[in-house]
């Protein structure tokens, strides 16, 4: 089966311009919005559509092993602008059952296909979360538990990264050991070479490149700090030790309704 990626973020943070580095052949890039890039140049397999259906049939056709669907999060917009004067709530289950089917097809291609998603997110109640249409499509999927790779833009210093595991307060994941920093530079060619060498696709990068690679694009975003408590009544207020099992829940992914399903893969590596 193919491997699902979202890559998300607010809009200006990188997401696009990550894929600069990609081999223009070796892609198939689909705009669902916007159908310019943000540097010089393009894919030769360059598609723009904002229709499920039809990116369901690109999918299907092209013999390309990486494919990019940009700014995804508009499939569920204009898809509820365009039925905006609906008055059954049938639309918001056909927009929910559209994008999933999506991502089922997604599964249905050869083990070594990767298909990125670019996708805005939200901030609620300080809880980050990919941008959908509301809650009524929220009720009937939820993006983030439909792939095992969620990586989130960051930007420090006018820099740009990817953050590679969560910081209690947004979705993002990844396998264990898959990428060993916390945040990597945004460049979408190195969490391709990242995600082949992980699942030991067939002309995959060695360990010892990968590692080079790493040490190259190792990000300047820090990983959330560890609470400590303080012993009641304490002169000098040494802090207390915590104990393991609740430092897990202090460090804990956010109750937030990410429901997580994990495909089976072949030949994988342990996953946390």
């Amino acid at each position: 089966m193919g491997i699902p990626v979202f890559i998300t973020g607010r809009s200006g943070t990188g997401k696009t311009y990550s894929t600069k580095r990609m081999g223009r052949d070796k892609v198939c890039f689909i705009s669902v919005q916007k159908p310019r890039l943000p540097y010089r140049g393009d894919f030769v397999e360059h598609y723009k559509t904002d229709r499920s259906s039809t990116i369901v049939n690109i999918l299907k056709n092209t013999d390309k092993k990486i494919v990019v669907i940009d700014d995804a999060q508009y499939l569920m917009a204009n898809e509820y602008l365009r039925r905006a004067d609906e008055k059954s709530y049938d639309k918001f289950t056909d927009i929910g059952v559209a994008f999933r089917n999506l991502v089922d097809t997604v599964d249905e291609l050869p083990d070594d296909v990767v298909v990125y998603f670019m996708w805005h997110t939200d901030t609620k109640d300080g809880l980050t979360q990919m941008k959908t249409v509301g809650r009524m499509v929220d009720q009937y999927i939820t993006p983030e538990g439909l792939s095992d790779i969620v990586l989130e833009t960051a930007v420090v210093d006018g820099k740009y990264y990817f953050m590679t595991q969560n910081n209690g307060h947004n979705g993002v994941k990844s396998p264990e050991g898959m990428f060993p920093e916390f945040s990597i530079d945004n460049d979408l060619q190195y969490v391709d070479d990242s995600i082949r060498n992980y699942y030991y696709f067939e002309n995959a990068k060695t360990d010892d490149e990968i590692k080079v690679e790493a040490q190259e694009h190792i990000g300047e975003v820090e990983p959330p700090k560890r609470r400590e408590r303080k012993r009641r009544g304490s002169e000098d207020e040494t802090p207390a030790v915590v104990a393991e099992e609740t430092k897990e829940v202090l460090m804990n992914e956010p109750a937030v309704p990410f429901e997580e399903e994990k495909p089976k893969r072949n030949r994988r590596r342990k996953e946390q």
